[in-house]
């Protein structure tokens, strides 16, 4: 199921976009105002160019001074065209940082919500190649009962596929969703000639007739060797064709894969050992809550950014915030928001979780940097009764 620590992954790569989007549109919000005193090649009066530089030049000053606060800083050399080519810049400015903060928070949400999908699909995948060979079954003419065709096909009878493929709730969701693996035959079929090399594999259609936990074992070595292998990134040229579909269907499969993984595992199990009440799992024990978890954390970071600015700067003695690592400025901040905004949630389970995030996704340093930072900031939140937990949360402040 679906744990926090994904949550704050997804967060925090949302956050890390917006801030790139930011920089782009600070830089075309300068390029709105060069545009504003280019020479107009169609004037019949001869332009004085030297001039319009240098009003560009004051009017892009003005606006780097004047952008945090939304106000034109006054300027006595400012002409009526320079305050207002700067005003708009600001507008524009605002107005499309306004649409990015919109857009990540739902490309952050809708990615989420389409791990579920991405269950389903996969699940569905073992049902795609128990009908294909199915497909391949049905088109020979042979007797039944020949012991050879049998054998060759008997992954078209897997009991655990079946039990998945006939569950209402997953045939209703997968029309809904619409999602099937009808334009990837070439793509099962190719898989199905490389299955067929596997030893395991082949014990398992010289089997006689297969029982539900013969039908697990097969399905789960399929999934867990298969779809869910380690990613191959420092060769390659080892990948497989469907490792390397997944990872082109999903650009953030390296942190949905575990996700999935035990999710889709999970639900064989349950086809196996529950077939008469088999049901899918959910995204999460409780998503709502999680959500909002989710959600708080976005929003929380990203509009009190300047207060948490001013913590680490009065923290990180000898170093500017200029100097951060960028991700490392976006973990701290994302952990200042979640223990002051998630009463619930431990302090050292907060930072903790920071530090492991910095371990993958910064540099060699950064933890125990990071590790120090929050430590100082959380004992001075706590000590001005900013920070104030309750429930699990108490255990902390002993």
């Amino acid at each position: 199921m679906l744990n926090r620590r994904l949550l704050r992954i997804k967060a925090m790569q949302a956050i890390y976009a917006y801030h790139q989007a930011q920089n782009s549109d600070f830089e075309l919000a300068q390029d709105l105002i060069r545009q504003a005193f280019e020479p107009d090649l169609n004037a019949m009066e001869k332009q004085d160019r030297s001039q319009l530089k240098r009003d560009c030049s004051l009017a892009l000053t003005i606006f780097e001074q004047s952008y945090a606060s939304k106000k034109v800083e006054p300027h006595p050399k400012a002409t009526p065209k320079i305050n207002h080519s700067v005003v708009k810049a600001i507008e524009f400015y605002y107005k499309t940082l306004g649409k990015d903060y919109d857009f990540y928070f739902r490309e952050m949400t809708g990615e989420v919500e389409l791990l579920y999908d991405n269950y389903l699909y996969i699940l569905l995948f073992g049902i795609e190649l128990a009908q294909t060979i199915e497909g391949q079954r049905n088109k020979k003419s042979a007797n039944p009962n020949n012991i050879k065709i049998v054998s060759e096909y008997k992954f078209a009878d897997n009991q655990i596929a079946k039990v998945i493929a006939d569950h209402k709730p997953f045939q209703e969701a997968i029309i809904r969703k619409n999602i099937s693996w009808k334009d990837e035959g070439d793509l099962i079929l190719t898989f199905l000639q490389n299955l067929k090399k596997e030893e395991k594999y082949q014990e398992y259609i010289n089997l006689g007739q297969a029982t539900i936990e013969q039908d697990w074992e097969i399905i789960d070595f399929i999934f867990r060797e298969f779809l869910f292998k380690k990613s191959e990134e420092d060769n390659p040229d080892e990948q497989d064709d469907l490792q390397a579909f997944f990872e082109k269907k999903d650009l953030n499969w390296t942190e949905n894969r575990e996700i999935l993984k035990s999710m889709v595992l999970k639900s064989l199990k349950k086809a196996k050992e529950s077939p008469e009440s088999f049901e899918l799992l959910e995204i999460s024990q409780d998503w709502l809550a999680d959500k909002e978890f989710f959600e708080q954390l976005y929003h929380n970071t990203l509009k009190e950014a300047q207060n948490y600015e001013e913590l680490l700067s009065e923290k990180a003695q000898n170093w500017k915030t200029e100097r951060f690592v960028l991700i490392d400025k976006i973990l701290i901040q994302m952990a200042i928001a979640e223990m002051i905004h998630c009463p619930s949630i431990p302090i050292k389970v907060s930072i903790n979780e920071y530090i492991e995030l910095a371990k993958n996704y910064s540099t060699p340093k950064s933890k125990n940097f990071i590790n120090g930072l929050l430590n100082a900031i959380s004992e001075e939140l706590k000590a001005n009764g900013i920070i104030k937990k309750s429930g699990r949360g108490l255990l902390d402040n002993k």
